[in-house]
This record gives structure tokens, C-alpha cells and sequence, in this order.
């Protein structure tokens, strides 16, 4: 070990088709489709290109569709385990409880191009995140828990301008968005080099968007993982035919290891 990439910043440990960052240029794509693109698109044809690698055609949109609705209302032991967590629990750690402990029982067949459990379960678990979160702020406000509604389910340079939209119409808001694009534009002028732009990462102005839209900030962090679960589920789909750990090492800097006192200095009789 003659190299310390501390935090492994650097390390490549394995290979994607899922996602590219370039970030000399700015650029942001997924499967080969520019970000741009696909912020056009319906969200489950998003999340089924991220999954599978291509558009899916009518008839395979509508069955994840119809799949995800099944599966969002929340079990039984489900509403009771969020009933019995503390209401001062941090919704990402309210999220970490009980995602070990979903129901992942499939209520309604989903026809895949590979017969994979894991899909499966997987979606299950982005089909009950969004109720999940709903449910613990309505219970933090004090409200009714939410009725599932089947008629109701972008990157930093395209979600500035929704930022400025939602943010213009209230005084604190706006005085938070401008802080922010202040800081973008001195990050870059400072820390920009030669050939590599700095650019902001998408949650710079998500949370702007939230705040606008009146949600609590501890609730940010679970807003991310309830619409980045369908890449998180594509990553590990990625890795799993490898099923490696990684296993990063430390070197050890501390006290050299010290020599055994086997004369009885230790509390008993050498054998």
C-alpha cells in the first residue's frame, strides 16, 4: 500500500452503463441520454430506462404503472411500527427503520424481461417510500394519515429556473435563492480551473424548491431518497452478478505492538 486515497476519492471499484458525470463539461446522463432529454420524459419511462436500459413501449409502461399504485398503500404493521417511533424521529432515520421491515409480499403480477426477485422487491420499496414519507409528515403536523390516491406519483441547470419560479412569490424564499445563486457564482470564480468548470450538484437548489414549496428541511434528505430509490435499485442491479464487498484498508500509523510481560507482571504464572 504505497498510496492513501483518503475517503477512496478516486478509487474506481467497478464499472457502470447507468450514469455519466462530466463534469469539465457540465453534462449529466443516463444510459447514454443526455439529462436534458429526459426531463421531458414521463417519470416511470425514466425509471424503466434506468432499470432495463431503453424506453419501455405502451404496453410495459402501463404495467410497472399499475404495479407501483398496488403497492403503495401501507400494511398494517407497517402503520403501527410509524405510530410507535418517536414524532422527534429525523424522517431519513424514520426511513431507515422501517424499509427493512416492508411487507415485501407482491400483490399484483409485473411481467419482466428477466424473472428477478430482487426487481421485484425493489419496486416495491419505490412504490412505499412516497407513503412513507407522506405519512410522517402528516403525522408530524398532527393530521389524518393519507389516503392513497391512484390518480395522483431534473438536475441542477434545469431545476434553477423552477427554483426562481416557486421562489419569486415569497420574500423569504426569493432572499434564500439569491443567497444561493450567490454562492454558486463565487464557488465557481474561486475554485473553477483552466479546461473544469465548477458546477452546482442538483441538491443546491432542490432545497430551495422544498422550502418553497413549504416542506420542513429535515424532511429534505428524505425527499432525495424517495426519487433517487429507482437508481439506487438500477445500481444494485448493476453490481449484483459481481456480489463483492468492498473492502477498503487503512494503514496503520499507531504504537508499535509491545512485547508480552510473560514473567508475572500480567496477574499469573507463565505455563
Amino acid at each position: 500500500m504505497n498510496t492513501i486515497d483518503v475517503g477512496l476519492e478516486g478509487v474506481v471499484v467497478g464499472e457502470t452503463a447507468i450514469s455519466h458525470v462530466d463534469g469539465e463539461r457540465g453534462r449529466l446522463s443516463y444510459r447514454g441520454v443526455d439529462i436534458a432529454e429526459l426531463v421531458n420524459k414521463p417519470f416511470l419511462q425514466v425509471a424503466w430506462l434506468l432499470l432495463f436500459g431503453d424506453y419501455p413501449d405502451l404496453r410495459q409502461e402501463q404495467r410497472p404503472a399499475h404495479f407501483l399504485l398496488a403497492h403503495r398503500k401501507l400494511a398494517a404493521h407497517e402503520r403501527d411500527l410509524l405510530a410507535a417511533l418517536p414524532a422527534s424521529t429525523h424522517p431519513i432515520r424514520m426511513l431507515q427503520a422501517l424499509v427493512p421491515v416492508l411487507d415485501l409480499e407482491v400483490r399484483s403480477e409485473l411481467e419482466l424481461t428477466t424473472d428477478d426477485t430482487d426487481v421485484r422487491e425493489g419496486l416495491i420499496i419505490a412504490a412505499r417510500i412516497p407513503s412513507l414519507v407522506a405519512a410522517w409528515w402528516r403525522r408530524r403536523q398532527g393530521l389524518d394519515w393519507p389516503v392513497n390516491s391512484n390518480r395522483l406519483d431534473p438536475r441542477a441547470t434545469l431545476l434553477k429556473p423552477m427554483a426562481r419560479t416557486l421562489c419569486a412569490a415569497d420574500k423569504e424564499a426569493a432572499r434564500l435563492l439569491a443567497t444561493l445563486e450567490a454562492i454558486e457564482a463565487a464557488a465557481a470564480r474561486q475554485l473553477s480551473k483552466p479546461g473544469r468548470e465548477l458546477h452546482a450538484n442538483v441538491e443546491f437548489y432542490k432545497g430551495a424548491v422544498f422550502h418553497a414549496l413549504g416542506l420542513p428541511g429535515d424532511f429534505f434528505t428524505a425527499m432525495f431518497a424517495m426519487a433517487r430509490v429507482y437508481g439506487y435499485l438500477a445500481h444494485a442491479l448493476e453490481f449484483k452478478p459481481s456480489a463483492r464487498l468492498i473492502r477498503p484498508r487503512a494503514r496503520y500509523i499507531g504504537a508499535p505492538a509491545r512485547a508480552r510481560d510473560v514473567a508475572g507482571g500480567g496477574g499469573g504464572r507463565a505455563a
